[in-house]
């Protein structure tokens, strides 16, 4: 098994390299980026931004370093600058935008952002701002749960027809960790009726070959089951877990680097779908150790395990950016896979978030 010091490296090595390299001056990332060209892709994602500070946040947590926080606060203060005012069904909310364009999804992650570093620093100065972004999200949903607007337009607030598979898991998230803040029941039933939505009626037809592996319902399920304690949380998590272990591979005797991969439903060598898996691993194996399925979890820590060893394949260590010009910046990212040799934000905090939940498992730091 994986070693608490070999995570604790590789997350020191994208710590002290990467993330203090990846952010410019202006708080903006360097987004994607091809190594052996030393050329910037065009593109950006509001979302990435929020989530990759988020993983820079929880890498400052684990090992503090007052350098890595002013580089988080400039990125926070970047995103901040997005953040509009808005109203939705006459009530003032706030809104991240993005080319004119407001998403679920952005203002569940700026508002995972905030709450990190509102838990980190016992700052609380975001506050207000995050429980305008939650209105919004508190505010799109209908008596179902079903969150009805994920994304529309900022100027005319035109409603597209569009539906994300993860954003509600985000959007849960969002607000019980603004919940476990300010203690505002409005976000907790907000919550658990989106969460019975998903599991009742969304998912209500899905079995072992078809739910989807969406890692951030897994991670606001194991924090709601402990406000709420409803079997059917559990259930749905084993129900996603089994999905997720049934689809890694494990004994491909011809290409060992690919075990730890998933099929998906084909193979994807890619570390950033293995890492999101280890993700909602780690919180699921948490929820199921802490409520008597003991002999489940340990069942997922070896796939956790097999997984990590999957992504640490593509990390950049020093013998790998021996001929990248950008080599500090270079450095301690994941690339995309085995075969595929580019950096783009997310594929970096995907992979320090499940390392990070990892080394606390191995920690029993919870």
């Amino acid at each position: 098994m994986i070693t608490k010091d070999t995570l604790l490296k590789a997350i020191s090595l994208t710590k002290n390299n990467y993330f203090k390299n990846v952010v410019k001056k202006n708080g903006k990332y360097i987004y994607s980026y091809l190594p052996e060209e030393n050329k910037k892709k065009k593109g950006y994602n509001i979302l990435r931004h929020a989530g990759t500070t988020y993983s820079i946040l929880e890498a400052y947590e684990l090992i503090p370093d007052y350098e890595l926080l002013i580089v988080a606060e400039s990125a926070i203060n970047y995103i901040i600058n997005k953040v509009q005012d808005f109203e939705v069904n006459d009530i003032p909310v706030s809104v991240a935008v993005e080319k004119d364009t407001i998403k679920l999804g952005g203002n569940a992650l700026t508002t995972i952002m905030l709450a990190k570093y509102t838990q980190i620093t016992e700052n609380y100065k975001y506050m207000e701002l995050m429980q305008r972004l939650a209105r919004y999200i508190f505010e799109t949903q209908d008596k179902s749960g079903e969150f009805i607007i994920q994304k529309q337009r900022y100027s005319t607030k035109e409603k597209y027809h569009f539906k994300s598979e993860y954003y509600p898991g985000e959007a849960i998230l969002s607000l019980i960790r603004l919940y476990q803040l300010d203690g505002n029941k409005d976000w907790l039933n907000s919550a658990e009726q989106a969460s019975n939505y998903l599991i009742k009626i969304r998912d209500k037809r899905a079995d072992i070959n078809t739910i989807i592996h969406d890692h951030w319902l897994l991670y606001a399920l194991n924090e709601l089951y402990r406000e709420q304690p409803h079997n059917i949380y559990i259930e749905h998590v084993l129900l996603i877990t089994k999905s997720i272990m049934k689809s890694q591979i494990t004994d491909n005797t011809e290409n060992p680097t690919w075990n730890g991969a998933y099929r998906l439903p084909h193979i994807r060598l890619e570390s950033t779908p293995t890492a999101c898996r280890s993700e909602g691993l780690c919180a699921a194996y948490h929820l199921l150790l802490d409520n008597g399925y003991k002999k489940k979890a340990s069942k997922i820590i070896k796939t956790i395990d097999v997984g990590i060893k999957f992504q640490l394949q593509n990390q950049l260590r020093p013998e790998s950016v021996v001929s990248y010009k950008n080599k500090k910046l270079c450095l301690g990212a994941f690339k995309r896979g085995l075969k595929q040799n580019d950096l783009r934000i997310d594929f970096t905090q995907h992979n320090i978030s499940s390392l990070i939940a990892y080394y606390k498992i191995l920690s029993n730091k919870g």
